[in-house]
């Protein structure tokens, strides 16, 4: 791993420990807490909490949560719980319990959770955020940019933004500016005026 910045990580002892500047040194999957701010790169990265601000690049990255901003880029990330993402976000395989990216120009080949939320919000603060996690509710979004995804996978899925080859889920709420080319929903499907499912698919 190679990092210009600083940051933290807690080993498997415990024991806490900083950096600073531009260092490299060798992972280890038994890390308790990883966190940084700056520039980090690496091959394949695994640990129990990771946090990462600034700009990410890396081949394979896991997690039980991982919460990052700014410039990510990482082939395939596994997250066994949450992964929550700010900023411009590419990535090839995405798979994580719970999904929460807001993002205007982002891309991601294909997606496996149980729960996504995808939005630009420029007004509202964390708690009101936060209390609207997959209850519906109105926000505003940027209607000049889209997320770029192939495939999602999901039980319950909450877009605005977005453009998307195909979606196969439970439940789907399509919020301002959506193109959808094909939707595959069990349950209940709530399609916004401005937005559009090409194909739906009810299965």
């Amino acid at each position: 791993m190679k990092i210009s910045g600083k940051g933290a990580y807690v080993d498997s002892n415990g024991k806490n420990h900083s950096f600073k500047g531009d260092v490299s040194f060798p992972v280890s999957d038994t890390w308790k807490s990883f966190n940084a701010s700056g520039k980090v790169s690496f091959d394949e990265f695994s640990c129990s909490q990771i946090e990462i601000k600034g700009t990410c690049k890396g081949k394979s990255l896991s997690a039980d949560d991982i919460s990052v901003s700014g410039d990510f880029k990482v082939d395939s990330v596994k997250a066994k719980q949450s992964f929550q993402a700010s900023g411009r976000i590419k990535v090839k395989n995405l798979d994580a319990e719970n999904i929460i990216i807001e993002s205007d120009e982002s891309s991601a080949e294909e997606i496996k959770c149980v729960t996504i939320k995808i939005f630009n919000n420029e007004t509202s603060d964390d708690d009101v955020f936060f209390s609207k996690i997959f209850g519906g509710g109105n926000f505003k979004t940027k209607s000049n940019s889209h997320v770029h995804i192939k495939n999602i996978s999901a039980e319950k899925v909450e877009l605005a933004n977005c453009e998307v080859e195909e979606i196969n889920c439970t439940d789907a709420i399509i919020n301002s500016n959506c193109v959808i080319k094909k939707l595959t929903v069990k349950g209940n499907c709530d399609i916004a005026a401005d937005s559009k499912a090409v194909e739906i698919i009810r299965g």
